[in-house]
């Protein structure tokens, strides 16, 4: 299971989802010529707002087909995984209770 939330990117809101199962982080680029199923690369720094934090994504790589996920309000641009966690010094705790993600910077 992945689960999914809504930020800020870019001005606009959109869809992250959080897979710690990998070691690179994904942003979605359709003018980018480069597969999620080839080797990262084409990373960036990309400012980023969950919720009431603000933080910069470090060195994530630019793919052009980051899978959609029906129903969903926003398209899904991000991939969180688990070399963010470490970069930004994040601690993730999913409220299985509230059904939600808390997020907060070390």
């Amino acid at each position: 299971m992945l689960p999914f939330f809504q930020v800020e990117y870019d001005g606009k809101p959109a869809i992250a989802y959080l897979d710690t199962g990998k070691n690179y982080s994904f942003v979605y680029n359709p003018s980018c010529d480069i597969p999620m199923s080839s080797r990262p690369s084409g990373f960036i720094d990309i400012p980023v707002k969950i919720g009431s934090m603000e933080i910069t994504l470090k060195e994530v790589a630019q793919v052009n087909n980051l899978a959609q996920a029906e129903g969903l309000p926003y398209p899904t641009m991000l991939e969180i995984n688990s070399d963010q966690i470490w970069k930004c010094g994040l601690l993730v705790t999913f409220d299985l209770f509230e059904q939600r993600i808390i997020f907060h910077k070390k």
